[in-house]
């Protein structure tokens, strides 16, 4: 009975993802935490490995999947599996039996490997070539979660832009944001995105909290046009009131693009 490493290989042109890229999980971005709103954990579950775009592990993350399959770290994985749906080795791949320490995160619609990357990777190849099914079922957990990805990106390009323009502010400002649970029923949570403003002038310090990102984004963008302006006063005087009202108006672009 043929190896199904040979099968695969022999057949690799064939797989049309072979040379897409696994991304990376999006838990390391900043502050992507904090922009989940649901999350739904459900165990013993199935997903369909060929929609899995990604994964959490370094060593895969930014590699062609054709490139994974050929260095796996346990190579065994895959030489030891024969075409062969009556062994048990490539049965495994085939049945309802439990596949412990095998979980993945659905991130929306995107799919990301958390646990069982050996298995995923071979498993999406075998299944492409009609081996085994595409649905592999009674993994340990599959954690659906809705993210605001918009949101999110709104949130980091108003955050890199106050962090470029601190240096030339005569006063302190820091945007920030926080998740807070606002229900929870059994394994499924519910979450609110709050987001924070502080100021700090030579007067008065102050914070305020907001939980619409466009109201939070006004009041940001009305203490930068009441307060701003570069800390050193004589180049503020030499560019002149009308250079400088050109630069303001360029800064406030940033703020007001979606």
């Amino acid at each position: 009975m043929q190896k199904c490493q040979d099968y695969i290989f022999k057949n690799i042109n064939k797989v049309t993802f072979r040379h897409d890229i696994l991304l990376a999980h999006p838990k390391n971005i900043a502050f992507f935490n904090d922009f989940i709103i649901e999350e739904n954990i459900i165990n013993n579950t199935s997903f369909n490995v060929q929609k899995v775009i990604g994964t959490d592990h370094p060593d895969y993350v930014g590699k062609s999947w054709q490139e994974c399959l050929e260095n796996l770290k346990r190579p065994r994985n895959l030489s030891s599996l024969r075409c062969d749906q009556n062994r048990p080795s490539i049965n495994y791949y085939m049945s309802d039996i439990q596949k412990e320490h095998w979980s993945v995160d659905i991130i929306n619609d995107d799919i990301y490997i958390t646990q069982g990357n050996h298995r995923t990777i071979i498993s999406k190849f075998l299944s492409f070539l009609n081996i085994t099914p595409c649905e592999q079922k009674n993994i340990s957990f599959v954690r659906h979660i809705k993210y605001n990805r918009k949101s999110h990106r709104k949130f980091l390009k108003l955050y890199k832009t106050i962090q470029n323009l601190q240096d030339e502010m005569e006063f302190f400002i820091q945007i920030s944001v926080s998740k807070k649970q606002i229900r929870e029923i059994e394994n499924h949570k519910t979450y609110q995105t709050i987001y924070v403003c502080k100021i700090n002038t030579e007067c008065s310090c102050y914070e305020e909290n907001f939980v619409d990102f466009n109201e939070f984004k006004d009041f940001v963008f009305k203490q930068i046009r009441v307060f701003y302006k570069p800390k050193n006063i004589d180049d503020y005087l030499q560019v002149g009131i009308i250079c400088f009202k050109k630069l303001r108006a360029k800064i406030m672009a940033l703020f007001q693009e979606d």
